[in-house]
């Protein structure tokens, strides 16, 4: 672990990574945002599967988180308050991105109802990539399944191993 500073300020450049391709393509594609956010979304796959780790790579939440935040900054700020009460309830990171991976399909279906072509590229990416970033965190579900996964806080309110 390199501790809580490093954590922010990798954390800065992943959201980075999600929301720069998406600028780039809304100034490719003016009133597209739908194609926006499934182009840049190869920002993701390039994060999770990257050239130089031999297709090996993160997670993808932050990079996910980026290009929410840029497409609709309500559905993040949601996301992120859940994210922040998640882990200070139970201490665990993966827990929390897991919930928000969840949940963001669901808000995407409230906020952006499928009455155009842009939403429903919208959620076509909001889908995807969340069932993408669960995958992404199968080990983390199996540590947390067998409560071996170590937790971001020593006091929480859950009680675990």
């Amino acid at each position: 672990m390199l501790g809580f500073k490093f954590g922010i300020i990798s954390l800065l450049f992943d959201l980075s990574k999600g929301i720069v391709p998406f600028l780039i393509a809304e100034k490719l594609f003016p009133g597209q945002r739908g194609l926006s956010l499934l182009l840049s979304s190869a920002a993701v796959l390039g994060h999770n599967f990257s050239l130089f780790l031999s297709f090996k790579g993160g997670k993808g939440v932050g990079t996910t988180a980026g290009l929410l935040l840029i497409y609709d900054y309500r559905i993040a700020l949601i996301l992120v308050i859940l994210w922040i009460i998640t882990i200070s309830i139970t201490g665990w990171v993966s827990m929390a991105s897991i919930l928000a991976l969840c949940t963001a399909p669901w808000l995407m279906i409230l906020i952006h109802p499928a009455t155009n072509l842009q939403n429903k590229l919208a959620w076509v990416f909001v889908f995807f990539f969340a069932i993408l970033g669960i995958w992404q965190h199968r080990e983390n579900i199996k540590r947390l399944l067998s409560h071996e996964e170590k937790v971001m806080f020593k006091q929480n309110i859950c009680k675990h191993k």
